[in-house]
C-alpha cells in the first residue's frame, strides 16, 4: 500500500526542482537551477564550467587521480545542461599521482620533477567562448575564473625573490603561448608573500599591472575563495577578489585595462600548479620545501561573462554564501 501526503501550501522556490532530481545532483548542493543551461543570449553556447573534487557527480573516482582522469561539469546529466563537455587531470607522466585529501587535490607525493602546467584542465571550448562573442564584439574577452584552495602555511610559501608560480592559469603564461590571466602565489624580498591576479592583453611582455593582495590580508593555511575577472572595457572593470572567514572579503580593481590582442581561444584553463610563469623559479620538488606542493585545490570554475551578462562580484559572493552554508570545504579550519 502507498500513502500519499499532499499539502495545500506551496513549496519554497527551488524545492520542486530538488524533488524531481536525485540527491547526488548539484541541486542537492544548493546550486540555483538557472546555473545549468546558464542564461545566455546565444542558446546552446558554452557559458559556464565548474568542477568540484569532493562531489562524485563531478569527480567520480573519489580517490587519488592520475593523468587523464575525467572531471565532469557539476551540472553534467541535467536535462537543461547545454553540453559544456568534460575536463581532465593533466600530469607529466603516468608515474605521478595527486593525493586526494580534504576533498581536494594535493601535489605532496611529487618527486624531483618540474611541477608546471598540471592539475585540473577545463574544456577548451570555454576559452573560445570567453575570447569571442559570436554576435557582439563589445562582449569579447569578458570572463570570470575562481578557485577554492587551501593555502599553504606561510612557512611553506615560496621564498625565492621574484617567484610568481601560478595556481590558476591559461596556457601557463609562457612567452610563446597566448593567454589571458593567471592567479599566482608570489614572493619578493621587498613585499614578502602575496597573491596576484595578472592579466596579459597580448604577447609577452604585454601585461597589465598585477593586482596584489598583500601579506597582511592572506589567511595562511586556510581555505579561501579567490576570483579574477574582466567584466568590461573601463579601467576598473578588472578585479581580483579573495574571501575567507579569517580575513573577510578583499577586492583590488585595476587602473589599467588594455584591449586584448591575444587569441587564447585554444588555450585551456588549468587549476592546480599551472606553471612557473614569467621566467620565475620553477616548482622543483627536490630544490626546496617551499615549492607549493602543500596547497590543496578543492573546486573551481570559469564563466564567459560576455554570454551570461552576470555581475562577477555577485556570482562570487553567491558562491561564497552557498559553500559556507554547505560546510564541505572546511572554511572554518
Amino acid at each position: 500500500m502507498t500513502a500519499l501526503i499532499k499539502s495545500d501550501t506551496a513549496a519554497p522556490a527551488g524545492l520542486a526542482a530538488l524533488a524531481r532530481r536525485d540527491r547526488r545532483t548539484p541541486y542537492a548542493m544548493g546550486y540555483p537551477k538557472e546555473w545549468a543551461g546558464l542564461a545566455s543570449d546565444v542558446p546552446g553556447a558554452t557559458a559556464l564550467w565548474q568542477w568540484e573534487a569532493q562531489a562524485p557527480w563531478s569527480f567520480a573516482k573519489q580517490a587519488a587521480p592520475v593523468n587523464g582522469d575525467v572531471l565532469a561539469d557539476v551540472f553534467a546529466g541535467d536535462p537543461d545542461n547545454v553540453g559544456y563537455g568534460t575536463g581532465d587531470i593533466t600530469l607529466p607522466s603516468v608515474a605521478q599521482t595527486l593525493v586526494y585529501t580534504e576533498g581536494g587535490f594535493k601535489f605532496a607525493t611529487f618527486t624531483n620533477t618540474v611541477l608546471g602546467g598540471m592539475g585540473v584542465r577545463a574544456p577548451v571550448a570555454l576559452s573560445a567562448a570567453m575570447k569571442t562573442h559570436p554576435t557582439d564584439a563589445t562582449k569579447n574577452d569578458l570572463w570570470l575564473v575562481w578557485i577554492w584552495v587551501k593555502l599553504p602555511e606561510q612557512a611553506q610559501w615560496p621564498t625565492v625573490d621574484g617567484s610568481t608560480p601560478g595556481i590558476v592559469e591559461m596556457a601557463e603564461f609562457s612567452t610563446t603561448q597566448p593567454s589571458a590571466f593567471g592567479i599566482k602565489m608570489t614572493y619578493s624580498n621587498t613585499s614578502g608573500p602575496q597573491l596576484w591576479g595578472l592579466r596579459r592583453y597580448g604577447n609577452a611582455p604585454n601585461f597589465d599591472p598585477q593586482l596584489a593582495i598583500p601579506t597582511a590580508d592572506i589567511p595562511f593555511g586556510k581555505t579561501v575563495l579567490i576570483g579574477f575577472y574582466r567584466k568590461g572595457a573601463a579601467a576598473g572593470d578588472v578585479g581580483f577578489f579573495m574571501k575567507s572567514v579569517a580575513k573577510g572579503e578583499k577586492l583590488v580593481t585595476s587602473t589599467t585595462n588594455n584591449a586584448s590582442t591575444s587569441d587564447y581561444s585554444a588555450a585551456p584553463i588549468k587549476w592546480g600548479i599551472a606553471g612557473s610563469g614569467l621566467g620565475s623559479p620553477s616548482h622543483t620538488a627536490s630544490s626546496t620545501s617551499n615549492d607549493l606542493r602543500s596547497h590543496i585545490f578543492k573546486a573551481g570554475g570559469a564563466e564567459a561573462l560576455g554570454l551570461t551578462g552576470r555581475d562577477p562580484l555577485a556570482v562570487l559572493r553567491s558562491e561564497w554564501a552557498l559553500q559556507l552554508q554547505r560546510g564541505v570545504y572546511g572554511l572554518n579550519n
